[in-house]
């Protein structure tokens, strides 16, 4: 099968993480199934120096307290909702709304999606 795929092909396929941005919005896919994905994403969110409200998150969402609004790049997005959808045993997709729950802008919410993408790459 030398030659099928280029490396950048094969590459995308065998990464744990993309980032797929189209007109819909955008969302950080894990190759991994629910409970890793989330377990992933809380420790880039360590790294990055934001909190996890445990009380606010459930076993697929994540409740993100950015007192800076860093992550978003806006001071009004410092509590947001990453919500994991199990896509098969192996994918989860992670968007994200804020603390209620409805949609942020696009570029915030590729914003956040991205800071986490680059961290996993």
């Amino acid at each position: 099968a030398k030659g099928v795929l280029s490396s950048s092909a094969a590459g995308a396929i065998l990464s744990t993480a993309e980032l797929e941005v189209s007109n819909a919005g955008a969302a950080l896919v894990i190759h991994h199934n629910l409970d890793p994905s989330v377990a992933a994403v809380s420790g880039v969110l360590k790294t990055l120096g934001v909190s996890i409200d445990r009380r606010g998150s459930t076993g697929e969402s994540l409740k993100v307290l950015d007192s800076k609004g860093a992550l978003a790049q806006a001071k009004g997005v410092t509590d947001f909702l990453l919500i994991f959808t199990p896509v098969h045993v192996s994918k989860v997709s992670i968007g994200v709304a804020n603390r209620d729950g409805e949609s942020i802008s696009a570029q915030q919410e590729r914003n956040i999606l991205s800071a986490l993408f680059a961290e996993l790459s």
